[in-house]
């Protein structure tokens, strides 16, 4: 397999996960300035390239959440309109017992609305609110073996009153156990990333994780993206981008393909699940026609 990286000269690292035989594609360095810990390099081959990806192929977003409009419902049936014309809401999930909402709020650098999930809690001390937003699965939803991309932007608010930054996804589709997940999350070091999980060996996802910590109070974009045999991670588009890829072997099938809902804000609403705590935006899931 093959690992290309940009904004060089970044060392680039690739571990396998303990417990599992899954692929982390990482860059090392100062986890809390411009980049994440240090790792040893495999034997895989490894290669620095600077050439981006091919331009995305033409295709349209299956969901697209801005926020614009207010949520819709009342009481215990609030919902997110999808703004991709294709009717898929975000239901407001919520367990009985559990009063934590999401609130839509205006952004402070005045570029529209956004969607604000509850604030961080001490997990160990109290019952911390458990939220997400939930668009039922359909057969059109799953990319299967086609190009596709997941975007949004994120804010993660300054932990206080003995809050600690915890690992957080942010949306996914499928389990940590399901051959055809996709998730972008970020881990205690506030490092984002995005797993691939799909049959190139039995229970191994490939996870790009981005070098450098998020901001905490800054907004930052971030893009997942499977373009033919290449899988991307895109933290903050434009200039300063931070990039990794992981190129598919050749001869791998894949099949990205999930019966479970799209998620965002978190896996689901029991207290062991990985809640986001913060403020999201622009979610857009988008599945480009076959090659």
């Amino acid at each position: 397999m093959r690992i290309r990286w940009h904004r060089s000269p970044i060392a680039a690292a690739v571990a396998i996960l303990g417990g599992c035989s899954g692929v982390d594609v990482d860059t090392g360095g100062d986890s809390d300035a411009a980049t994440g810990s240090q790792a040893d390099a495999s034997t895989d081959t490894i290669d620095a390239g600077d050439e981006p990806p091919d331009a995305a192929p033409a295709g349209g977003p299956v969901i697209l959440y801005d926020f614009e409009e207010p949520l819709q419902g009342e009481g215990a049936n609030l919902f997110v309109l999808d703004e991709s014309g294709n009717e898929r809401n975000g239901i407001v999930t919520v367990p009985a017992t559990n009063a934590g909402m999401v609130e839509r709020v205006a952004r402070a650098d005045r570029s529209g609305s956004a969607l604000q999930f509850p604030a961080p809690c001490d997990a160990e001390t109290q019952a911390c609110p458990r939220v997400h937003l939930a668009a039922q699965d359909s057969v059109d939803l799953n990319p299967g073996p086609r190009d596709f991309a997941v975007s949004l932007e994120l804010l993660v608010p300054e932990p206080e009153g003995g809050a600690t930054i915890t690992e957080q996804n942010v949306a996914q589709k499928g389990n940590f156990d399901d051959p055809g997940q996709w998730k972008l999350e970020f881990d205690p070091m506030r490092r984002v990333s995005c797993t691939f999980h799909f049959p190139m060996e039995p229970g191994a996802p490939v996870t790009l994780r981005a070098p450098r910590a998020l901001g905490v109070g800054v907004w930052h974009s971030m893009r997942c993206e499977r373009r033919g045999n290449v899988l991307s991670l895109r933290l903050d588009e434009g200039a300063g981008t931070d990039s990794q890829t992981f190129e598919i072997p050749e001869g791998v099938e894949v099949d990205i393909t999930s019966d479970r809902p799209v998620l965002v804000g978190g896996q689901d609403t029991g207290q062991g699940a990985d809640q986001f705590y913060g403020t999201v935006d622009n979610v857009s899931i988008e599945i480009f026609p076959a090659r």
